[in-house]
């Protein structure tokens, strides 16, 4: 069980940020907030912390926990704030582009972390925070946006692990989350053989940790078991206790 905690932060830490506590509780609480473009000064309440008690294939927390986690939103242009420590040239090259019409048409159609995606590919981001975004919003996409937004999280996947540089840790997660968008996309041949691949390399180049190995390799077993099922369905591993 993971418990998030914290005053607002940035999204490529809040990402990161997972403390173990004993309490389950999704909290919420108003805060203060400027908006980088513009300076419009507003509150809006975030969560405060929430729990989560594992994740879903695509590594989507469940629990009593906002996931993705929720993001301000300036009211007046529709700039998400996902980096309050964004530099001053950072914002000044954003800023044509968020008061924009295409910007502004998509805060209209499309999700906040679509946003957020689309303002680090403005800025030349690097590919694995971007795919990172991507795939956080697949987790809040409708079902007809969906498969564009798996989609493109899946192509950013691709240059980040690409097949021919297979190695341990963040390779094999990286590569576990491709063969889990080719499965919910409906492409069954490209993630069988992704995870009937990933078995033995899992298996030549062992985790630190054996827990962790352990879980991938049921992660492999249960991903190859919905695939010849024709599950394209969000999945995560059977509870134990159960």
């Amino acid at each position: 069980m993971h418990t998030r905690h914290m005053p607002y932060r940035g999204l490529i830490v809040l990402a990161a940020l997972s403390l173990a506590a004993p309490a389950s509780a999704l909290t919420f609480m108003k805060q203060a907030f400027e908006c980088p473009i513009g300076g419009e000064r507003f509150e809006q309440t975030t969560p405060s912390s929430g729990t989560s008690f594992g994740s879903e294939f695509d590594a989507r927390p469940f629990g009593p926990i906002s996931s993705p986690w929720r993001l301000p939103q300036c009211p007046g242009n529709g700039m998400i704030i996902y980096d309050p420590d964004l530099d001053a040239a950072s914002v000044r090259k954003l800023t044509p582009f968020v008061l924009g019409k295409q910007y502004q048409q998509w805060r209209t159609t499309e999700t906040p972390y679509f946003l957020v995606a689309q303002m680090m590919q403005f800025l030349d981001a690097p590919v694995a925070n971007q795919a990172w975004v991507m795939l956080q919003a697949s987790w809040e996409a409708s079902p007809a946006q969906y498969p564009r937004y798996a989609g493109r999280a899946l192509a950013l996947y691709e240059q980040t692990c690409p097949d021919a540089a297979p190695g341990p840790g963040p390779w094999q997660f990286c590569q576990m989350i491709r063969g889990e968008l080719e499965r919910r996309l409906g492409r069954m041949d490209a993630a069988r053989v992704r995870f009937q691949r990933l078995g033995p390399q899992l298996r030549a180049q062992p985790l630190d940790e054996a827990d962790e190995q352990q879980m991938r390799l049921d992660v492999v077993a249960e991903q190859l078991r919905l695939i010849e099922a024709g599950n394209r369905n969000p999945a995560r591993l059977p509870d134990k206790d159960r």
